[in-house]
């Protein structure tokens, strides 16, 4: 056929002839014709969903702790599930760990929704750090709260409490009743001065100074009177030559506490003893540092592509005890995988590109001769590939004995 007028056509062929028997035979055959029209352009599809995003944040970064790990009082950690993209209300979990890293029962955090509040009075001494985790279908993220610690405090000296009591040996303590004052030492006897001295922890120690009452002689020596002093010293073995105090004077922190007793005896001479006791140093506070922003999840289009990394940034904060320090730290990026970070000497970090869906960054403070590496994490959200849109229908047709099996040409 050269030419079609129709959409459908068809032509009718007829074969007259002969078998090699010489009979007469006639066969008609049918070919069909249709066009197969180009089908019409397709509407543009629907634009994929926007990334939805789950972010996880804490009004403190810290637990405030005393001495003995038990927390300071009135304080209040709020966190706030925040969402783009997405509603719905976050299911929150708490797990805390001791200092061996073993997790521990999980806690119930106070409030309601997307915001949940921990308090110093669900903080147990055993926690070494609780690390609160919000999820939201397959949206999750975490946020880690960590214990700082005061150092402990010096041992000071309170009190001394000085008493006296006869005994019949000069080398073993009586063990009778202490007086306030000097008793009367019969002759041969020994008048034995015991020195308490309390310290600020609760802790004491006792001194004893000795003397004996002689017989009575041409010259009788009595005891007339008992005079104690103090002086603070930076030795402990070496008597200060400093003023001698009736007061118990200010000691600082690993200065000793010199006690003197003076004895005067009846016929004017006198006995000197000593006792000494130090001023406790304050302990060392614990130096921790945290990342205010540890795992960050950005937006991207179906390509991979983050448009923004303004949330992908944040500090690095060093406290010193229960104090945060600024200044005497170094801070540097010690690696990255996935993605290209900075920080800067004040510690303030960013991220500025990612060639992975997901990196990492770890990042140094050195501050007091104490190193601390802490590692930012990072994810991508990607969102939804375009819709698919149809813009050709080919139709074709084919002619087959068979009903049921397709034909080849």
């Amino acid at each position: 056929a050269s030419n079609m007028t129709l959409d459908n056509a068809s032509i009718t062929f007829t074969i007259i002839g002969k078998t090699q028997a010489g009979d007469s035979f006639s066969v008609t055959k049918i070919q069909s014709f249709a066009k197969a029209r180009t089908g019409q352009k397709g509407e543009q599809g629907l634009p994929g969903a926007s990334a939805p995003l789950l972010y996880l944040s804490a009004s403190a970064q810290v637990m405030k702790c005393n001495p003995d790990n038990t927390p300071q009082t009135g304080q209040t950690i709020t966190f706030e599930a925040k969402l783009q993209n997405v509603t719905g209300t976050a299911t929150f979990t708490a797990t805390p760990y001791n200092d061996a890293g073993v997790a521990q029962t999980p806690i119930t955090l106070g409030g309601s929704g997307n915001t949940r509040t921990l308090t110093n009075s669900q903080w147990l001494a055993a926690y070494k750090r609780i690390e609160v985790v919000a999820t939201l279908g397959a949206l999750t993220d975490k946020v880690t709260i960590y214990r700082v610690t005061d150092g402990a405090s010096g041992r000071g000296i309170s009190s001394t409490v000085v008493t006296y009591q006869v005994g019949s040996s000069g080398t073993t303590a009586p063990t009778g009743t202490w007086l306030s004052t000097i008793p009367t030492v019969p002759e041969g006897q020994y008048l034995w001065t015991r020195t308490v001295t309390t310290y600020t922890d609760n802790t004491t120690s006792t001194s004893y100074s000795v003397s004996r009452q002689a017989p009575t002689g041409a010259a009788g020596r009595g005891i007339s009177s008992t005079v104690i002093t103090y002086q603070s010293s930076a030795s402990g073995t070496v008597i200060p030559g400093g003023t001698w105090s009736s007061t118990i004077p200010s000691v600082t922190e690993n200065e000793y506490l010199w006690t003197r007793t003076v004895i005067t005896y009846t016929d004017s001479t006198t006995s000197t003893s000593y006792s000494v006791g130090k001023m406790g140093a304050k302990g060392t506070d614990a130096i921790v540092g945290f990342l205010t922003n540890e795992s960050v999840t950005l937006q991207a289009n179906s390509s991979g592509v983050v448009s923004s990394f303004a949330s992908a940034s944040g500090e690095f904060w060093v406290y010193d005890g229960v104090t945060r320090v600024t200044t005497g730290i170094t801070y540097s990026k010690v690696s990255e995988t996935g993605c290209t970070a900075t920080i800067t000497s004040a510690g303030v970090y960013s991220v500025s590109a990612m060639s992975a869906d997901n990196a990492t960054v770890v990042f140094r403070a050195v501050y007091k001769g104490v190193t601390i590496d802490k590692v930012l994490s990072l994810s991508k959200s990607k969102a939804g590939t375009d819709g698919v849109s149809v813009t050709l229908v080919d139709v074709e047709f084919a002619k087959n004995t068979s009903a049921t099996t397709p034909p080849t040409t």
